[in-house]
């Protein structure tokens, strides 16, 4: 006696999909929640004059980079070319004075609270 279970290698193949999906989801929101005290720390740190600099400053949409999920938290694309310049003098110096470094200074400052969140929502989503 024998018997056959067709569709067993759909079936395979979805649950496959499904776990990519799952994994996807759960990357997305740890990375999303983990972008955010860096995104605080930048605008702690920018330079104010007219505020617009630091009201542009925003976390883009997470994105795929050579395979790896990336977030890029900075100035948002739809900011003025004057307020992205900036961003830019501000952090590397214009005018012989030196940059002021912020938003490397604002990475360095959250990393460690970013990395606490990754590992929280990680925990809690594979429980």
């Amino acid at each position: 006696m024998s018997f056959e279970i067709k569709g067993l290698d759909q079936l395979k193949e979805k649950l496959s999909q499904m776990e990519k999906k799952i994994a996807n989801d759960i990357s997305k929101k740890a990375l999303e929640e983990a972008a955010t005290p860096v995104e605080n720390a930048q605008r702690r740190l920018s330079p104010v004059k007219t505020g617009e600099l630091r009201a542009n400053l925003k976390k883009q949409n997470i994105t795929k980079k050579k395979g790896a999920s990336v977030i890029k938290i900075g100035i948002d694309k739809s900011a003025s070319q004057d307020v992205k310049n900036r961003a830019y003098y501000n952090n590397w110096g214009a005018n012989g004075r030196a940059g002021t470094f912020f938003m490397q200074e604002s990475f360095e400052q959250s990393k460690e609270e970013a990395l606490n969140i990754i590992k929280r929502v990680l925990k809690e989503e594979l429980k």
